[in-house]
């Protein structure tokens, strides 16, 4: 089988400025990937929940100069669980549009947690059905990410409950491994419920140590350096496949038949050096699992 048949990419760092963009899209071009995945609120694209056109179509510019391809996570802002829904509606519209003008064909949304309300819940999924629906006009997919926060079920149910061809899953791996920790549930039996589903796979390890402040304090969460999280293994540290606890040999022979494109969503301004490695021993790993 042929390596390069495997899509392999990596997360966008941060970028600046357009010259930092370009010099770090030759980089991930230089070292092997074939696409990136960068988050619609990186650059002023949506403002006040309406499209910036303008910087939108220079994006789409700069993006055209680099043999890569594009996937599109949403802004971390939205929630269509919140009150004011009109407003997070526009900027789910808003994503979608930004997503359609760039030529992207994937926009990841997170799950997060399930709320114990009713009516929430119901929000929530009415609303992501009218924007599964206004992205199928767009032909983008909506692909709904697991988050550590809740179990794995939640996303599979509402995904088959919507039935809807253009809402697919993201299964994020790290999450996944310690949301199973937490919960104290099997991890590969909860990935098989998932197969079905699966349009897209976010690539990221951790140690398997949850931190609670995760869902008991966000802001002090947030606010921990990531350094320091890192070397104490607290939480969701994206760092690169293979360099903590998630056993991604068993997770790629399970998953030998996803023929989608597989993300590695770390850090990788921490790993510049060693991003061309990175990506070639994934390669060769999802290579040697659909051999065997």
């Amino acid at each position: 089988m042929n390596s390069k048949s495997i899509e392999i990419g990596i997360k966008l760092p941060d970028c600046k400025t357009i010259e930092v963009l370009n010099e770090t899209l030759s980089r991930i071009e230089k070292d092997g990937f074939d696409f990136t995945e960068f988050h619609v609120d990186m650059f002023p694209l949506i403002i006040g929940g309406t499209v910036s056109e303008s910087w939108t179509l220079l994006l789409k510019e700069e993006f055209k100069k680099h043999k890569l391809d594009y996937t599109a996570h949403i802004g971390r802002a939205l929630d269509l669980r919140a009150d004011n829904i009109k407003l997070h509606y526009s900027l789910f519209k808003s994503s979608i549009d930004v997503a359609s003008i760039l030529d992207v064909k994937t926009l990841v949304v997170h799950f997060e947690c399930k709320s114990r309300d009713d009516q929430k819940e119901k929000q929530f999924k009415d609303y992501l059905k009218k924007g599964c629906l206004y992205a199928a006009e767009k032909n983008v997919i909506i692909c709904l990410e697991n988050i550590e926060v809740e179990r794995i079920e939640p996303v599979v149910e509402i995904i088959a409950a919507l039935n809807l061809k253009n809402l697919r899953m993201t299964l994020d791996t790290g999450h996944a491994f310690l949301a199973s920790k937490y919960y104290h549930f099997d991890l590969m039996k909860a990935l098989e419920s998932t197969i079905s589903y699966i349009a897209h796979i976010h690539l990221n390890d951790n140690t398997g140590v949850f931190e609670e402040s995760r869902i008991t304090n966000r802001a002090y969460y947030d606010g921990l350096e990531e350094g320091m999280r890192r070397e104490l293994g607290m939480g969701d540290i994206h760092v690169p496949p293979f360099f903590g606890k998630v056993p991604f040999d068993e997770i790629f022979s399970l998953l030998k038949n996803y023929r989608g494109k597989f993300l590695c969503e770390y850090n990788s301004s921490s790993f510049i050096p060693l991003d061309r490695s990175i990506c070639e021993n994934v390669r060769a790993a999802i290579l040697k699992a659909r051999e065997e």
